[in-house]
């Protein structure tokens, strides 16, 4: 019972308002706890073709950690131990054997959730906007706000092969990450390049704004930041925007 508690919070937390990314409020899910993603033909065995890797991860988190994978139009797949691989593009999972496989099945959403700190990562399909930014087609979004102003971070990883010694065949293989930002608001999606863009939105609350960034000393230096200014611009009550 207490995991069918927790799963159906995990629902009712993502849903509500209709700006939102995430809005699952007109769905009813049918929970299977404790079973995996099963039932697809087309999944296949993952394979670690990074284990000769220097630097870096072609995963999200490492560690496999418990998760909640929605497909279809109503139904999810609960306490699925999952492992989200972003080079890739893939979900894998462990099945009832402890097997590990890649999800083939299309997915709407996923919800991990770190067992050590309780922490909760969610992630949408960019595909929604590929007509808007051809770079979110076929990748994974992590929703950091969902609320009146929502935003997306996009994490990009690719393979970087290097030769260290000159005049050898020996190369050695990394992973580097990049990330840009994404907000939707108003019912449009931006692309944000750069801090001053993400400011630049709240322009309704300049002085606001400006003075919440002076006093929490803001530079957009990271993601914690950019997702602070988020959920203060959300905080302001509506009848004080223009």
């Amino acid at each position: 019972m207490r995991d069918l508690l927790l799963a159906g919070a995990l629902l009712s937390s993502l849903g509500g308002y209709s700006q939102r990314v995430v809005d699952l409020a007109s769905h009813d899910f049918s929970l299977s706890l404790g079973q995996t993603l099963i039932g697809v033909a087309d999944d296949h065995p993952s394979q670690d073709k990074y284990r000769d890797i220097l630097n870096g991860s072609p995963y999200f988190k490492d560690q496999w950690m418990q998760g909640l994978a929605l497909f279809g139009e109503s139904k999810a797949f609960a306490r699925v131990q999952i492992r989200l691989n972003i080079l890739d593009n893939e979900v894998d999972y462990k099945n009832s054997k402890g097997q590990e496989m890649v999800a083939t099945a299309p997915l709407k959403q996923i919800v991990l959730v770190d067992s050590t700190t309780g922490e909760e990562f969610t992630f949408v399909p960019g595909s929604t906007w590929k007509g808007e930014y051809k770079e979110l087609d076929n990748v994974w979004l992590q929703v950091l706000a969902n609320d009146k102003v929502s935003l997306l971070r996009l994490i990009h990883k690719r393979l970087q092969v290097t030769n260290p010694s000159y005049g050898t065949t020996i190369t050695e293989r990394s992973i580097v990450t990049d990330e840009s930002y994404y907000v939707q608001m108003n019912g449009h999606l931006t692309r944000i390049k750069k801090w001053e863009d993400l400011v630049n939105l709240f322009k309704d609350q300049k002085e606001v704004i400006a003075s919440y960034i002076r006093s929490n000393k803001l530079k957009g230096r990271s993601m914690e930041e950019y997702r602070q200014l988020v959920h203060y611009y959300n905080s302001i009550p509506a009848t004080s925007k223009i």
